[in-house]
């Protein structure tokens, strides 16, 4: 409208957004072109540089994507510790499922590392 206008907002997430919504997504084509850009630049060295450091691969070059994290508590009756999980079900699309196996020693269940049942 043309209009000068001024604002004030106690809420940082708001003021981010209203500042992306001015500077992002109200710029012109060419500004966006070169942030695409430089978040593509970015994305790539970041990624070589998890690579070089070699962290979050295993041997087939999969790279970790989520982790689950969750409590455990000591069951009464066997005193094992148990995972508070509300779903064992890592991915619906893929079939993937937590297996839970005994450490009789540990007296605990947990999922051992690499055991994912598909």
């Amino acid at each position: 409208m043309g209009c000068d206008a001024y604002a004030s907002d106690l809420n940082p997430v708001a003021c981010m957004l209203t500042w992306g919504s001015f500077n992002i997504v109200g710029t012109d084509q060419a500004a966006q072109d070169e942030m695409t850009a430089d978040q593509e630049r970015l994305v790539r060295e970041i990624d070589q540089e998890i690579r070089d450091l070699g962290i979050e691969h295993d041997e087939d070059e999969n790279r970790a994507k989520v982790y689950l994290y969750c409590l455990e508590t000591r069951c009464p009756r066997t005193g094992y510790m148990v995972p508070m999980a509300p779903s064992f079900v890592i991915s619906r699309r893929r079939d993937v499922v937590a297996k839970l196996v005994p450490n009789h020693e540990a007296k605990s269940k947990r999922c051992p590392d690499h055991t994912l049942a598909a």
